[in-house]
């Protein structure tokens, strides 16, 4: 240990001279510094250490030994196998490389260092030798980062050793190095980036890792989290009063949940004890410095007389307020809270129903909102005023605040950049006070990786130019590919910033943002498809190293998802127009079959190429919509014509109906020879339209019990029970993976339903209580069914129903949610194999009375939950859009 003690005398005794002398020497020649790692308790990282190490072997093929102060055997680092290996004592080195606050460097520096802010640190030569210290374990790793990006060209671009990019030095020497960095923005935190189960080189979880490199931490809590602080499963039974009222009834959820629901907002005693959890919560943890108390997603705010009394315009079409409400609840539980924790912060979300100040309004000062927007906003010229306007007021009334951003990969199965407006809205939220920044961006690194890099530089400082941090990613990363893809990166961008909206033709409002919405694909028509293909296929051929070639390759493949998916979205739309006449038929199928080849199968395409689901996310649902809408509008025109010759010849029933689909759509081709593409398609398309229910009569009504085993399921009057089944996901029209199956009866009066919902779990999740609550957000069956001849897109009848033994119910007739029929029903769970139910409809008071009833459109839908998000929703009849629509239907026969 002579060679440390010397290290440090000699230090301590040249502290005065670091302020003139700021040279620093890492690697020159045969010259290399050595590593000394300060203790966990003065800010030392030793993963921070080894991996400056690694990257500097990387660097300049020379590897630097490592030792932590205080012990008496240091680290040797391999540069040819990146294997440590244990040596004793300390390495003999001319210089050394400080990393956190060792003895010397908290006796020259420590007052300066601990003044920084948490994430701040210094980079600083001291007559040859170099520190690299912040207060916290984690600020000194931003510095290690910090010196290797900023003063050694380093760069993580994306994660995964395909991002990281290490330029070859042959010497680290710096006449005068010193660096002070704090952050502009204090929390710089994104969502969506987790990668399960796959770890970095330095042994982290791989998105942990790329976080760290690129200086991203979270430091307030702020998100949904009332349904924490007020528990209905632990408050819900003794104390109702504190939960919403619906309807007239309090309506304590029977299963927690983050959305559907929030408390009542004027309950004193619900107050009371929000203010007390918080309490405890800071007092359990004395190092927390914020707790949210941001609404639970998705609405469900209480409607008693004193909450009513605080809101506006509750059950209006153009959408409830509920600030006036939400603030002064939320200033009630902050100002407690401060009486006794006057330090802390008290978090929120400004957001859908609260998201706008109300005339007149104050914050407590210990409340900080995070205001929610999106970049894309400043496409539109009423959306950019509205969110300027905004983010201005609530800088004016809070004493500090936070953005968050919606900035999305995943939902989006197109590139969809628009550095300038991230960087126009993260100046203009720090102008006026923002100081934390929160981002969903769930990257699709393969399309648009290169923006979450340049977020995460704008984050530490917004005054940075986005165009810039554009033009380094495409030169540090395609290297001698970057010019076709710097204007592959220019088209993205161009693309990303342009106004293309859709109008819908029902409701007449119109849309640019097109978030898991098809229309996404309107930015990319198929000339600019080609163009940015034409791009990617001379950046390959420009490559002269396979490690260029591997990363333009990894955006080439990933695009190759949206040229199939925007392929599939225009044939469906050139054959939507011909998709609802037997006359055109035959150039609905043409338009189809043009994308029905193995080319245009994308989870062929994604496994051939091997995409990684963080490369390219699953596309939503949604996206498959135009597909199946041209499916369903087929099968549609082609049962309502076999359903008309069966009517015709006098025999209504599934097998003359489904046996009519061949003659009718021999006539309406016109006898013309199909391509072998175009028959399968009208396979597929028949199947479809042969979804057609028979329900027998029976003289002797199932008992209503849960239990399928009774015999009138099995058969009535010597004839069997139909049983239907092999349902269709929903939008992706793809068969489903949870199996159920349904039988149907009738005795005049009352229609008789019988599911069967294979399911292999033990626990079924029901949050809603009482009648018409959010039933579909259960594991649950619906049920739909309206006249033949309905125009009016509410003329229909819906039930929803869980697996309770009571089921909870929700029905409407005619899109009123406040009508209630006599539905009676019971379900019957089987652990681990699923759950039965068993329901029953009176006809009558929807509409339908039998025998002067014998056709109807109907459809069933199955929901599968998880933990609060759904694993599948299925449907007998493939449903293009919402459940609801009156194109999404089946035929059911009356016997």
């Amino acid at each position: 240990m002579k060679r440390l003690a010397l290290i440090l005398v000699t230090l301590v005794c040249l502290a005065p001279a670091w302020a003139q002398d700021t040279s620093a020497t890492v690697v020159d020649g045969a010259t290399k510094a050595m590593i000394l790692v300060a203790p966990a308790e003065r800010a030392g990282s030793t993963v921070a250490a080894i991996e400056l190490a690694r990257i500097i072997a990387k660097m300049t093929g020379r590897g630097l030994d490592v030792l932590a102060e205080g012990e008496e055997r240091y680290r040797r680092y391999d540069v040819a196998t990146g294997a440590q290996s244990w040596a004793p004592g300390a390495p003999d080195a001319p210089h050394t490389i400080h990393i956190g606050r060792t003895q010397a460097v908290e006796a020259a520096f420590g007052d300066e260092i601990a003044a920084l802010d948490q994430d701040g640190f210094i980079i600083r030569g001291m007559n040859g030798d170099l520190v690299i210290a912040g207060p916290m374990t984690h600020a000194t790793e931003f510095g290690v980062y910090a010196f290797l990006e900023d003063h050694c060209g380093a760069r993580w671009y994306l994660p995964d050793e395909i991002g990281e990019v290490i330029p070859r030095r042959e010497s680290l020497t710096f006449e005068a190095i010193d660096d002070t960095q704090e952050p502009a923005f204090l929390m710089r935190k994104f969502s969506g980036i987790k990668m399960p189960g796959v770890r970095g080189v330095s042994g982290l979880p791989l998105s942990t890792e790329w976080e760290a490199r690129n200086r991203l931490r979270a430091r307030y809590a702020f998100h949904h989290n009332l349904w924490r602080l007020l528990n209905p499963e632990v408050y819900g039974e003794e104390h109702p009063d504190w939960f919403p009222m619906i309807d007239g009834a309090r309506r304590p959820p029977k299963r927690n949940s983050s959305s559907g629901w929030q408390p009542c907002m004027t309950s004193e005693g619900g107050i009371a004890q929000i203010v007390a959890n918080i309490r405890a919560e800071f007092n359990a943890n004395p190092e927390l410095n914020s707790v949210s108390i941001a609404p639970n997603d998705g609405g469900g705010y209480c409607n008693c007389p004193d909450c009513l009394a605080l809101s506006e315009n509750v059950g209006e079409p153009t959408g409830e307020n509920r600030s006036r409400l939400f603030w002064q609840f939320a200033n009630r539980i902050a100002s407690e809270v401060a009486k006794t924790h006057p330090d802390r912060i008290i978090g929120t979300l400004a957001y859908s129903y609260s998201k706008t100040p109300y005339e007149g309004m104050q914050l407590e000062p210990n409340i900080m909102p995070f205001y929610v927007t999106y970049p894309s906003v400043f496409r539109d010229e009423e959306a950019t005023a509205e969110r300027l306007s905004n983010v201005e007021t609530w800088g004016d009334i809070t004493r500090q605040m936070g953005v968050y951003e919606w900035y999305f990969g995943s939902g989006y199965s197109v590139p969809v950049p628009h550095g300038e407006f991230l960087a126009r809205g993260l100046k203009h939220a720090y102008d006026n006070g923002a100081r934390a920044i929160y981002s969903e961006v769930y990257p699709n690194w393969g399309l648009d990786g290169w923006k979450v890099w340049v977020f995460s530089k704008l984050l530490w400082d917004p005054s940075r130019d986005w165009q810039e941090l554009n033009n380094d990613f495409v030169s540090g990363f395609f290297a001698e590919a970057a010019e076709p893809m710097g204007e592959y990166v220019a088209l993205c961008e161009d693309l990303g910033r342009k106004r293309v909206a859709s109008v819908d033709p029902e409701t007449g409002v119109e849309s640019f943002y097109f978030f898991r919405r098809p229309e996404q694909f309107l930015r990319w028509p198929q000339e600019e498809l080609d163009r940015a293909q034409a791009l990617l296929d001379a950046a390959l051929a420009a490559c002269k190293s396979a490690e260029t070639e591997r990363r333009v390759r990894y955006f080439a493949d990933s695009f190759g998802v949206t040229r199939i998916l925007a392929g599939r979205y225009f044939a469906a739309t050139a054959a939507l127009p011909h998709a609802d006449s037997t006359a055109t038929i035959g150039e609905a199928l043409s338009e189809l079959a043009t994308i029905t080849g193995p080319e245009w199968n994308l989870p062929l395409y994604m496994r051939w190429t091997g995409i990684e689901p963080w490369q390219v996310t699953e596309p939503h649902e949604r996206i498959h919509g135009p597909i199946t809408l041209a499916r369903s509008l087929l099968a549609g025109t082609l049962s309502e014509a076999a359903v008309s010759r069966a009517r015709a010849a006098g025999e209504l029933t599934p097998e003359r109906i489904q046996g009519e689909l061949t003659g009718v759509a021999r006539e309406a081709l016109g006898g013309r020879e199909l391509s072998p593409q175009e028959k399968a398609l009208l396979d597929d398309v028949s199947f479809s339209a042969g979804r057609v229910a028979m329900v027998l009569r029976t003289g002797t009504a199932p008992t209503i019990d849960g239990d399928l085993s009774d015999g009138v399921w099995q058969s009535v009057n010597g004839q069997q029970v139909p049983s239907y089944g092999s349902f269709f996901v929903l939008q992706k029209g793809t068969p489903a993976e949870f199996e159920t199956t349904f039988r149907l009866l009738h005795d005049g009066e009352r229609l008789y339903v019988a599911a069967r919902c294979l399911q292999e779990k033990e626990d079924y999740y029901v949050t809603s209580s009482g009648r018409d609550g959010r039933v579909w957000s259960d594991d649950s069956i619906e049920f739909l069914l309206n006249d033949p001849t309905a125009t009016d897109p509410n003329d229909y009848f819906q039930v929803i129903l869980n697996t309770e033994a009571q089921p909870n119910i929700f029905d409407m007739w005619q899109k009123d949610a406040e009508w209630n029929g006599d539905i009676r029903a019971a379900a019957v769970r089987i652990p681990g194999e699923g759950w039965t139910i068993e329901f029953s409809v009176p006809l009558a008071k929807i509409g339908f009375e039998a025998p002067q009833t014998k056709l109807l459109k109907m459809n069933v839908v199955r929901n599968v939950i998880g933990d609060r998000r759904y694993l599948e929703i299925s449907n007998w009849f493939p449903t293009f859009n919402a459940n609801g629509d009156l194109e999404s239907r089946g035929w059911l026969i009356l016997q």
